[in-house]
């Protein structure tokens, strides 16, 4: 949650700017005083309302009771404001995948693809369509295509070591007492980098190295094993 803090914070930020200016208007005399300062306040209004859809559409992966409708309101009220916003992109790539309109949200990875976008942003966007052509499509050729590009901004992103602890860091552990829910839990969580690996080794053919296996002997869980496979990253 800690992209959720500091979306609330650039929020309060922008939201703070827009009082401000509000302040300086009643206490403005001239009428070109005036004129200056609601140009300034129309600007930080703007900023403020995409800094709320960006912060409202990450909120959205941590709800588990997602509204997909929701989510593809919202991308086009940030898309409004800014064109080429990557943020909206992203959650319409997630909405037309629910919806099924795979065509849709290729578009949309690609438009995120010619943008000036975050790295993990991008990485994404060729993840998302590396799976689409591989598992909607069986394009292997085209899969591998956008895999291999994502993988070589992960390298270009990222240590060895970073790479290493997101593609086999997700171990899991088991809670029976607190304030989680008890039962199995990830230690970190599944990731769009550890995708986009797992994605290279079954289009290489490549196996993970199965490491270990934990046996959970209550019945009322979903899982009886556990299995910690570890899958290649030196690609």
């Amino acid at each position: 949650f800690d992209v959720i803090s500091e979306k609330n914070k650039i929020v309060a930020e922008k939201d703070a700017e827009i009082e401000k200016w509000k302040s300086l208007y009643e206490s403005a005399v001239s009428d070109k005083q005036k004129l200056e300062i609601k140009n300034e306040f129309d600007k930080s209004q703007k900023q403020f309302l995409i800094a709320k859809y960006e912060r409202d559409l990450n909120i959205f992966d941590f709800d588990a009771q997602i509204n997909w409708q929701t989510v593809y309101d919202t991308s086009q009220k940030l898309s409004e404001l800014d064109a080429l916003n990557p943020t909206a992109f992203r959650a319409a790539i997630y909405y037309f995948r629910e919806q099924g309109d795979l065509k849709a949200a290729m578009d949309y990875c690609q438009r995120i693809l010619k943008t000036n976008c975050p790295p993990d942003t991008a990485i994404e966007a060729y993840t998302q369509l590396g799976d689409m052509y591989y598992n909607e499509f069986n394009d292997k050729f085209n899969a591998k295509k956008f895999i291999d590009a994502g993988i070589a901004l992960v390298k270009k992103t990222y240590s060895k070591s970073v790479i290493e602890k997101f593609v086999n860091g997700t171990n899991f552990e088991f809670f029976t007492s607190g304030d989680d829910e008890l039962g199995l839990h990830p230690i970190g969580k599944s990731n769009t980098i550890r995708e986009l690996y797992i994605l290279k080794s079954d289009i290489e053919n490549i196996n993970p190295t199965f490491k270990s296996e934990l046996k959970i002997e209550d019945l009322k869980l979903i899982y009886d094993k556990i299995y910690d496979l570890r899958y290649k990253t030196d690609w």
